[in-house]
């Protein structure tokens, strides 16, 4: 899908309706920044991860019309920014550290998200 020397994605401010599974990304690649804000996707949030790169380091997918609770089977070494706001999230928070390790910055503001922020969120960033 991308060459492999291709660091940042930014296909923002667009009319992509749907992210299909990085199916044959490798780890060699070099994309590191994935910016698919204020564009019309509509999935669930954790369709949106399937077979995602390796070493992704940033996420921004603001202003778009994903919806469900924040959760995913994958796991994200690598990732320091995912900026989900002004989406259709919704559920509670789950254990982020635990999939999100080194994630220093998160936005989730304007969302429909319930419930408390767990004590594993707040040992881990700054809010």
């Amino acid at each position: 899908l991308f060459a492999p020397s291709v660091k940042s994605l930014d296909a923002s401010h667009n009319n992509f309706t749907h992210v299909k599974p990085f199916k044959k990304y490798k780890s060699s690649h070099s994309l590191r920044t994935f910016d698919l804000s204020s564009n019309l996707i509509s999935q669930e949030f954790a369709t949106l991860f399937v077979d995602k790169p390796r070493n992704i380091e940033e996420i921004n997918l603001s202003n778009n019309l994903i919806s469900g609770p924040i959760q995913t089977s994958e796991q994200f070494d690598f990732l320091r920014r995912l900026i989900v706001g002004s989406n259709k999230l919704s559920g509670t928070l789950p254990n982020l550290p635990s999939k999100f390790p080194n994630l220093v910055d998160l936005n989730l503001s304007s969302n429909m998200i319930t419930g408390s922020i767990n004590g594993g969120l707040t040992n881990h960033l700054i809010l």
